[in-house]
């Protein structure tokens, strides 16, 4: 039973992984938001190049190199020199976006993993915080802000995320509900003034 509810967790690990779920939301917000004079698929490949691709790509040689154990990257102190990467990455994603004049709801995403990710590292410098909780809080933010509140079921994931970060001993309880709840507040907000 205990190795059941170990390939459990990892399972919602994987499913809920920050990266898959970028994924997720850079083809969900363009199809639910109207992109006026803007291409769906200049979105995606753009949303997918910066967030998902070269990230993931970048974690993949780093493991290969040797510097990371995996894509979550579990000691807190390692992830003090990757986040100047993803940073990098987001500062130019956000500047792509701008000068290609793109449309609010997408320059508010855009402009969430800057900023978001400045929060992330600061706090990490002396507290790992889950970024897998904020890798769904801050979609679950964006996703009721989009919806008016009707996307409230995405908040449902929070307890089986906690659960399988706790099980797997990547994070206590606090740093997940701080993950969650900075990622949630966080997102909803940028959403609400930016776009």
């Amino acid at each position: 039973m205990a190795n059941y509810r170990q390939r459990f967790a990892e399972l919602i690990s994987v499913i809920l992984h920050p990266f898959l779920l970028a994924g997720i939301m850079w083809v969900y917000i363009p199809m639910q938001t109207p992109l006026v004079g803007w291409p769906f698929w200049r979105v995606i490949v753009l949303g997918y190049l910066f967030c998902l691709i070269l990230p993931v790509g970048y974690l993949i040689a780093q493991k290969r190199l040797g510097r990371i154990d995996g894509l979550d990257i579990r000691v807190r102190e390692d992830r003090n020199r990757h986040y100047p990467v993803f940073f990098a990455l987001y500062v130019l994603q956000f500047l792509t976006f701008g000068l290609l004049k793109s449309p609010g709801i997408v320059l508010a995403f855009a402009t969430a993993y800057v900023v978001n990710t400045l929060i992330y590292a600061f706090i990490n410098r002396w507290w790992k915080i889950s970024i897998h909780g904020a890798g769904v809080g801050g979609p679950a933010g964006a996703l009721l802000f989009l919806t008016g509140g009707s996307a409230w079921w995405t908040m449902l994931l929070f307890p089986f995320l906690g659960w399988s970060r706790v099980h797997l001993k990547h994070h206590t309880v606090g740093q997940v509900i701080a993950g969650i709840g900075l990622g949630f507040m966080l997102v909803y907000f940028e959403f609400y003034f930016i776009s």
